[in-house]
């Protein structure tokens, strides 16, 4: 039996398609915790317990641009009990980068 613990976080993101959206997603949970490429050894040797999962993506009709709201899950851990913390995981970077956003 095991618990998991995690806080969600809903993206949007311009995307091509579902596909890119769930590729950019997956990136984008990389680039929240541990800031390093799925390639890299050492994010193996940690993935599970502390990379965030890309758990939906949804294409959100309507929008002007092609739009899906991607939901993260990222466990509790990345944010290491400090709303400082918790704050760069949910914004971190990806703030930065153009078409995404929370």
């Amino acid at each position: 039996f095991s618990f998991s613990f995690q806080f969600r976080v809903d993206y949007v993101i311009e995307a091509k398609s579902e596909a890119q959206a769930r590729k950019l997603g997956r990136e984008l949970c990389l680039e929240q915790t541990v800031e390093l490429p799925s390639h890299i050894d050492a994010v193996k040797d940690v993935e599970a317990f502390t990379v965030g999962t890309v758990e939906n993506v949804t294409e959100i009709r309507g929008s002007r641009n092609e739009l899906f709201r991607v939901t993260a899950a990222f466990p509790n851990d990345t944010a290491g009990g400090e709303l400082s913390q918790f704050l760069n995981v949910v914004f971190g970077n990806t703030s930065l980068k153009r078409g995404v956003s929370v």
